[in-house]
């Protein structure tokens, strides 16, 4: 399901072609703080015109007053109109008792997930309430700095996977799922740039693959999980049963110090569309 949410990052309409400028600087953003993202656009990168245009697939974002994320919708458009509205997840919070109640339709899928949080507003525990996952709870644990350390998934009473996050200057530099047997023991490592991210959505989760269950609701989160990564993802290392995969991310600024798109391979690419 993770795939269906990373192939739908999405939001706004029809940009068509736009042709970036290789040689754009990045400099610092010209004001500090945060900047909200209404959308992510899927485009495609032609590599002998250097031209994006858009898949008219994207995902949209509502806000409460306080900024957080209330809805996430990956919609393919046709012109103005929708042609499919394949991802819907709304995220219902009850201040008075720090909980969360999310419902995500995927596709017709639905799943039903009651959290509660702590006191800086992150999911610290997660219960699965549908008929089929009746006896699935996830764990979260944040150091006093707000980081994610530790992760697990339990059913029935049984840890099913643990994960350990090791973090460096404000972003995650690994993760691992430690097993009594070493053999089948798996890590993740990632690097980041040299610039922060100066927006409220975190990519991050969208790449490794052993992940909560809960990202695949929450792919793109905005302080759930804790702290985002203070950086930009550049590259990432994943290493199963001996078998090493790498990969790396690049991304593009305007004039303004701001990260226009990021690339996810050579030629698809998610453009920002501020708030």
């Amino acid at each position: 399901m993770k795939k269906i949410l990373l192939t739908a990052l999405i939001a706004l309409l029809g940009i068509g072609c736009v042709k970036p400028n290789d040689d754009t600087p990045t400099p610092q953003p010209e004001e500090s703080g945060k900047r909200y993202v209404k959308a992510i656009e899927f485009c495609g990168l032609n590599p002998e015109t250097n031209e994006l245009t858009s898949y008219e697939e994207f995902i949209e974002f509502d806000y409460d007053s306080k900024n957080r994320i209330v809805e996430i919708r990956g919609v393919e458009y046709d012109g103005a109109k929708v042609a499919d509205l394949y991802t819907k997840i709304n995220f219902n919070y009850n201040d008075d008792n720090n909980t969360l109640n999310i419902k995500a339709n995927f596709d017709g899928e639905t799943i039903v997930i009651d959290c509660e949080l702590n006191e800086r507003g992150a999911v610290e525990t997660a219960t699965y309430n549908m008929e089929d996952m009746t006896d699935i709870t996830e764990n979260f644990v944040y150091n006093d700095r707000g980081e994610l350390t530790t992760y697990s998934m339990v059913y029935s009473g049984v840890i099913l996977i643990s994960l350990e996050y090791e973090w460096k200057d404000g972003n995650i530099v690994r993760i691992s799922t430690p097993y009594e047997d070493e053999e089948y023991n798996s890590y993740a490592e990632f690097t980041y740039t040299t610039e922060e991210n100066p927006y409220n959505v975190d990519l991050f989760y969208s790449y490794h693959s052993v992940m909560p269950l809960l990202c695949e609701c929450i792919l793109i989160h905005d302080g759930l999980l804790g702290n985002t990564n203070r950086s930009l993802l550049a590259s990432y290392k994943e290493c199963y049963y001996d078998e090493v995969y790498e990969e790396s991310i690049s991304h593009k600024f305007n004039s303004r110090g701001l990260v226009d798109y990021s690339m996810i391979d050579e030629t698809d690419c998610m453009r920002y569309i501020l708030l």
